[in-house]
C-alpha cells in the first residue's frame, strides 16, 4: 500500500473492506457446492460453456502454477538466509517436498494445517504486536504517489482490487469444500 502512497489508516480500511467483500463473495459461492454437489470448475461449465470453462481452467492452472513458483522461490530465499543452502538446491528441495505432500494427499494437508494452526496463530499475534508498536513510525500519506494513482480514492481502489484478486482466486474452489 506504500507504493500507492496511502496512510496507514487508509491502507487498513482498504484492506479490511476488500476482505469483507471478498469473504462475502466466497461465502456466497460456497453455497453452490451444497446446492449442486459439484466442484466449482465443473459447475462453471454450465455458465461459461465448454470453451469458456477451458479458458478459465487454463487461467486457473497458470494462477496455481505461479503461486507454487513464487512461494517456492520465496521459501528458497528463506532457506538460503537461514540455513545457508544455495538457491537452486533450495528450490529443488522445496519443490520435492511440496510435490511429495501433494502425492500423500488431502488428509495429510488437513493434519498439517491442524498442527500448524497454533504455531501460525502465535506468529500472527507476535507480528501484529510488533506492527502495532511501530504504527506511529510508519510513513504518512504521500501526496506525490497519491496523485499518480488518482488520489486517496484511486489508491484505495487499487489496494482493494489487489486484495480482492487474491480472495477471488479462492472462489474457484469455494464449492469444493462445502459440497462435502
Amino acid at each position: 500500500t506504500g507504493v500507492f502512497g496511502l496512510s496507514v489508516m487508509d491502507a487498513i480500511i482498504a484492506i479490511l473492506s476488500a476482505n469483507v467483500i471478498g469473504c462475502l463473495l466466497l461465502g456466497l459461492f460456497s453455497t453452490y457446492g451444497v446446492d449442486y454437489g459439484l466442484p466449482m470448475m465443473i459447475l462453471c461449465e454450465r455458465w461459461f460453456g465448454r470453451i469458456g470453462n477451458r479458458v478459465l481452467s487454463f487461467l486457473n492452472f497458470l494462477n496455481g502454477f505461479s503461486w507454487f513458483a513464487i512461494n517456492t522461490v520465496i521459501g528458497a530465499y528463506f532457506v538460503y538466509r537461514v540455513l545457508g543452502i544455495g538457491l537452486v538446491p533450495g528450490i529443488i528441495g522445496l519443490t520435492a517436498i511440496q510435490v511429495l505432500i501433494a502425492i500423500i494427499g488431502h488428509d495429510f494437508i488437513i493434519k498439517a494445517e491442524k498442527a500448524f494452526f497454533y504455531f501460525l496463530t502465535a506468529v500472527f499475534l507476535i507480528l501484529s504486536v510488533l506492527t502495532a508498536i511501530h504504527l506511529p513510525h510508519l510513513p504518512v500519506a504521500d501526496p506525490k504517489k497519491l496523485a499518480e494513482v488518482g488520489g486517496v480514492s484511486g489508491a484505495m481502489l487499487l489496494t482493494m482490487s489487489i486484495m480482492l484478486s487474491w480472495l477471488g482466486g479462492w472462489i474457484l474452489y469455494s464449492g469444493d469444500y462445502s459440497r462435502y
